[in-house]
């Protein structure tokens, strides 16, 4: 075997595994939590990624990896400026589905009228 073939595989093991790293980062970090790569890098500097007692809380996830996967390949025409006009939109969307509202919704709403949640209350 000649020498070149060998560093030519070796070339190509090192390539593969660098773009395997990178599409296992972009799937299992970013697509499923429904995060762009600023987003995860400045997580800190972006107010609508916390909620009110300062953890970490992302308006656009959709719940399961499924749903976020899916809403990675085919977005929603739906532009969002504010993290109660997601969660608001959320909240809807449950009523509009069951006809009545889930159970976590009926707690995230009871958890806003605790808090004094203006938008909940509406």
């Amino acid at each position: 075997m000649p020498w070149y073939f060998v560093l030519f595989l070796i070339y190509s093991t090192m390539l593969c595994l660098m773009v395997l790293t990178l599409v296992k980062y972009h799937v299992g970090e970013l697509i499923v939590y429904n995060l762009t790569t600023n987003e995860q890098i400045n997580v800190k500097r972006y107010t609508y990624l916390h909620n009110e007692f300062g953890h970490f809380s992302n308006p656009f996830d959709k719940g399961t990896d499924l749903n976020n996967f899916w809403d990675g390949l085919f977005p929603s025409d739906k532009v969002f400026f504010t993290r109660d006009e997601v969660i608001q939109h959320r909240r809807t969307e449950e009523v509009g589905e069951n006809g009545k509202m889930s159970m976590a919704g009926a707690e995230e709403e009871q958890e806003g009228l605790l808090h004094g949640d203006v938008k909940a209350r509406q």
